[in-house]
């Protein structure tokens, strides 16, 4: 994935690399509720997020990450103050077709991505 570094070792099952991206969480109706993240710490299965402490976040939520064009179904694994971590249950490209359910998210990355 792009602007990723070494990988980390880790006794968990997929190889983590710590990064610093722009990310944006989005849940609800029509992915209404919106917030931005950095995106840390990332691999195939999951990423640890850093957002404000005082953002609530549901059980489950999508994860945009802005430079990959890419939205992740994520579930809530653990919340720290500033930090959550997040595991992905699905990838979906946001550069091609989505379903009409996924349509907001790409307009979503479409208005963040960069030119």
């Amino acid at each position: 994935m792009a602007g990723m570094t070494a990988p980390i070792a880790d006794a968990r099952s997929g190889v983590r690399r710590r990064t610093l991206l722009r990310g944006r969480i989005c849940w609800g109706p029509q992915y209404a509720i919106t917030c931005d993240c950095a995106i840390r710490d990332l691999s195939e299965s999951g990423a640890q997020l850093r957002l404000p402490s005082s953002q609530a976040l549901p059980p489950t939520f999508a994860v945009i990450h802005i430079l990959e064009g890419a939205a992740f179904e994520a579930e809530l694994a653990w919340r720290r103050g500033d930090l959550a971590g997040v595991k992905f249950l699905q990838r979906h490209d946001l550069k091609e077709a989505v379903p009409r359910d996924l349509l907001p998210l790409r307009n979503i990355w479409l208005a963040l991505a960069p030119a």
